[in-house]
């Protein structure tokens, strides 16, 4: 039996919750947004408050020192493991970069990248304000909300009790449960980020290390899927100017 403060069995519940909630609005949130009857800003926006609900109960337990933040790995050290962490971001960041500028330089030759996004091409940014609203509101909450409640909270909670291993194991489950709105080829491949997100928080010692990779990789997904969606607006647009001139030419 799990002896926790009741503030960390709401947290717990709320983190059990949230699959449950995706599973169960995923469908219904696609078809609205797929209909037009919901924008992808008001999606995000729902995103970010389903993330923080959970994360800002979270926060309270630490400034109540119910949860210490060292608990839920909050903390630079400055050790080794620390700037093994930076290193990786410095290069996950240069390599997400390159990727960038690769597909922006490839826009018309995109029809790979357009048929591995076709499960969640509709979640996807397609303006700059949709753009705007992914980058700084979704993939930083994810970034920060996912971080701190499924590595750095689970992974201090179960740990006691059903050991390392089996912690991360189960806080990877829910974390891909949680993205079944991407279809169940995405939620498995969320999942196995979550392990790999996990093992480097082990190894490098530092949540603040996973939360920025996190972010970047997230912030990346949404700056591709929106070069992706530009492209094909502006090969519809090269389609319907050629179209024209076609009909007009005498």
């Amino acid at each position: 039996m799990m002896t926790l403060h009741i503030g960390e069995w709401i947290v717990l519940l709320m983190i059990m919750a949230m699959p449950i909630y995706s599973f169960w609005e995923s469908d219904k949130t696609k078809r609205a947004v797929i209909a037009g009857h919901k924008t992808k800003l008001r999606m995000y926006q729902e995103t970010m408050v389903y993330l923080w609900l959970p994360t800002v109960t979270l926060l309270a337990l630490v400034l109540m020192q119910v949860v210490r933040i060292s608990d839920i790995g909050l903390y630079w050290r400055s050790s080794m493991a620390n700037w093994i962490g930076a290193c990786l971001v410095i290069c996950l960041f240069v390599y997400l970069v390159l990727g960038v500028y690769k597909t922006k330089n490839n826009g018309p030759n995109n029809e790979e990248l357009r048929n591995a996004m076709k499960t969640h091409n509709w979640m996807m940014p397609a303006s700059r304000c949709e753009l705007t609203w992914f980058t700084f509101g979704v993939s930083m909450s994810a970034g920060i909300c996912e971080e701190l409640l499924f590595r750095g909270f689970l992974l201090s909670v179960f740990s006691d009790y059903i050991g390392l291993f089996a912690s991360l194991i189960s806080s990877s489950f829910l974390f891909g449960l949680c993205h079944i709105y991407q279809g169940w080829l995405n939620a498995i491949r969320t999942g196995i980020y979550g392990l790999v997100f996990g093992g480097i928080y082990i190894i490098t010692d530092s949540l603040l290390i996973v939360i920025i990779l996190h972010a970047m990789i997230d912030i990346y997904g949404g700056m591709i899927g929106y070069l992706v969606n530009q492209s094909s607006i502006d090969n519809a647009k090269l389609h319907i100017t050629k179209s024209d001139t076609k009909a007009t030419a005498p």
